[in-house]
């Protein structure tokens, strides 16, 4: 019997009465009670889903469904015996943009495993970064890849750490073989309960803060770091079997600000979807876009962008383009300004000549603007597009930041000559001006750096790779408390699947 995922805390106004004959209507519609009876047992049993009016009306439907296990939640192709239970815990979560979860939770789903992410109320990156709250009731969502449950914020804290409503009982009624933590957030320390009471359960947490985004204050490093977070960290630290830095910038802040070495961390980089990368090509995007956007076939195209803000440095790309005023040229730049006019206007009466303002993107707007590219450029402020550009087989021209500084983001795991290092001491336009007349006289450069894109792309960055490698370790924490491990692949039929995992289906994704 699969846990029973829709029972939780919902709303005040679902009356005993409902909630009484919606468990009714669970147990008669399932062989086995233990499941209903389990639900009952939270406090103020109150049972709704996903924004039900009258609420009970549509969740004895819906706990029919999954009771018998008809609901499009549960993957029927599946190895169940062997196969895995995550649950991942992040503050934001967005199927429609290609961050780190939601690409792992794909590729969870493509390996047939079951995905529960429990996330914040916002959809929206922009009021995720500015720190304003999404709905304030809890929901159940059913994502492509995941089972989604959004919480609403309790409180904040100096307006940096956010703590949300209790996700214990859900922690308890999914009861995961992964837990899986993506980033410090205080919500984690509620799966130690959990995790005490079942020592095979496997618990991990990436990492994404270093010196560049983060600890920019003695403030900052003191009261966000070296005590709030530090001290979640520290009660939980015993229970990780894995802490995964995203860049070398993680691991040093990690080992300065939290006393975790090196050598307890593994590097965990953003990664690339190499289901889209390949369909993306096929579609034929190139020409697609460089036609609706009146690009030739002969220009270079320069992809660049993102979140806009003066961190990142556009405004570089297109002086460096006006400084060669080289009609060939072009740039695609994706993303908006948000809150800051003076430095949208400053973007747009830079004088360079055939720049395309596209605005905000889908990750499949990404994708295919990227496909109609030649080179990215970034000239600071790394980001996910680095890894994307990447993976779309694209050269990257980046800056690694301020010198040997604390701050600088080496690139140096991901650099297998096809990315070309700015100079962050010199002026970066010229630099970029110069590397693109090089180009112009040599098409050699990029044809090389796209191959060496392609290779670093199939053996670091692909998400595949990284979400079996997570499972992994899994496997390995099992084995260590006398636990069978489960199935990498657990789409391979019960005679094939192993823990080693080869081969398998990508059915689970056409759904």
């Amino acid at each position: 019997m699969w846990g029973p995922a829709w029972a939780y805390p919902f709303d005040r106004s679902v009356r005993r009465s409902q909630t009484h004959w919606a468990y009714r209507a669970a147990c008669s519609a399932s062989a086995s009670c233990r499941s209903a009876r389990w639900m009952k047992t939270i406090s103020l049993p109150r049972l709704a889903c996903l924004h039900a009016t009258p609420p009970f009306h549509r969740s004895a439907g819906l706990i029919r469904q999954w009771s018998t296990g008809t609901s499009k939640a549960r993957w029927p192709h599946s190895n169940r015996e062997l196969s895995m239970k995550i649950v991942m815990l992040c503050e934001f979560y967005n199927e429609e943009l290609d961050y780190q979860e939601v690409m792992l939770a794909k590729y969870y789903r493509s390996l047939c495993h079951e995905v529960v992410v429990i996330a914040g109320a916002t959809t929206s990156v922009h009021d995720y970064m500015s720190g304003r709250d999404g709905p304030h009731a809890q929901t159940i969502q059913e994502g492509r890849y995941a089972r989604i449950y959004r919480m609403p914020i309790r409180m904040t804290l100096m307006k940096k750490i956010v703590v949300y409503q209790s996700v214990r009982k859900i922690i308890d009624i999914e009861r995961p073989d992964l837990l899986y933590f993506h980033d410090i957030i205080p919500n984690m320390l509620e799966g130690l309960n959990y995790l005490r009471k079942n020592p095979e359960v496997c618990a991990i947490m990436d990492y994404h803060a270093d010196f560049s985004n983060s600890g920019a204050t003695r403030l900052s490093r003191l009261l966000l770091h070296r005590l709030s977070r530090r001290l979640v960290l520290a009660r939980i630290r015993s229970r990780l079997s894995a802490i995964l830095p995203i860049v070398p910038g993680s691991q040093r802040f990690l080992a300065d600000l939290y006393g975790v070495p090196a050598t307890e961390t593994e590097l965990f980089p953003l990664g690339v979807d190499m289901l889209e990368v390949a369909a993306t090509h096929e579609s034929g995007a190139r020409t697609t876009i460089r036609r609706t956007l009146g690009i030739p076939d002969d220009a270079l195209v320069i992809f660049t962008g993102g979140k806009l803000t003066p961190l990142k440095r556009t405004e570089e790309v297109l002086r460096a383009v006006a400084l060669l005023d080289d009609p060939r040229i072009h740039v695609i730049v994706v993303g908006s300004v948000t809150g800051n006019p003076d430095y949208e206007t400053l973007l747009r009466e830079i004088p360079a000549k055939s720049v395309h303002f596209v605005g905000w993107q889908d990750r499949l707007g990404v994708y295919r603007h990227q496909a109609a590219s030649d080179l990215a450029i970034f000239p600071a402020s790394q980001s996910v597009l680095w890894q994307q550009s990447t993976g779309m087989g694209l050269p990257l021209v980046v800056s690694e930041g301020s010198g040997s500084g604390r701050a600088r983001q080496d690139v140096g795991y991901m650099n297998r000559g096809n990315i070309h290092v700015l100079d962050p001491a010199q002026e970066l336009a010229p630099q970029i001006a110069a590397f693109l007349s090089a180009c112009h006289d040599d098409p050699g450069i990029l044809s090389g750096m796209s191959a060496a894109a392609e290779a670093v792309t199939r053996t670091l960055l692909s998400y595949d790779r990284l979400a079996r490698r997570t499972i992994e370790i899994t496997n390995m924490h099992r084995q260590s408390h006398g636990a069978a491990p489960l199935a990498v692949d657990a789409c391979a039929p019960a005679d094939h699947c192993s823990a080693t995992g080869s081969g398998g289906s990508k059915a689970a994704l056409a759904t």
